[in-house]
């Protein structure tokens, strides 16, 4: 047999879990959102260095022509 908790403290583990699987569907959507928004920034920087407009700029990060450009991006 199995034994059960008391009717108040199941429906306390309900409340709980119905929390929790609300938190981690609440979670899920916005990881989808950023890797979502991750795939886009990650497809518009490699068509900029594909056509040649990410420069290496004076701190050494990649950036825009103009934007203290030194250097073109060499990959």
């Amino acid at each position: 047999t199995l034994a059960l908790p008391p009717p108040n403290e199941q429906r306390e583990i309900v409340r709980r879990v119905t929390l929790a699987l609300a938190a981690v569907d609440r979670l899920t959507a916005r990881v989808e959102q950023v890797s979502d928004r991750l795939d886009r920034i990650s497809r518009a920087t490699q068509a900029k260095a594909f056509r040649g407009e990410l420069v290496v700029t004076g701190d050494g990060h990649a950036g825009r022509p103009g934007e203290q450009a030194e250097q073109p991006v060499r990959g």
